[in-house]
């Protein structure tokens, strides 16, 4: 069963990548997986877009009218919570 809003999605990581990210969380003071995966999110689309200036006006403009849409949150989720 999917009981995932409009603004949630899932995301499902490889076995290493979990590992990394659990790994990871537990050093750093029990971050929250949310948080670390925001963070490491944002440092990709910035590397992505710096040195783009077309991609990073594309980009500014798609999450301008995601936004008005209403589209401008989104909650990572477990795989826990999608079944």
């Amino acid at each position: 069963m999917n009981n995932l809003s409009e603004r949630e999605f899932a995301v499902h990581l490889s076995d290493a990548a979990a590992s990394e990210l659990e790994a990871f969380c537990r050093v750093h003071y029990d971050a929250n997986r949310s948080v670390v995966a925001v963070r490491a999110l944002r440092a990709f689309i910035d590397g992505e877009l710096k040195d783009n200036p077309a991609m990073e006006m594309r980009f500014r403009e798609i999450r301008a009218r995601l936004r008005r849409a209403g589209h401008g949150h989104l909650r990572l989720v477990t795989s826990v919570e999608t079944e």
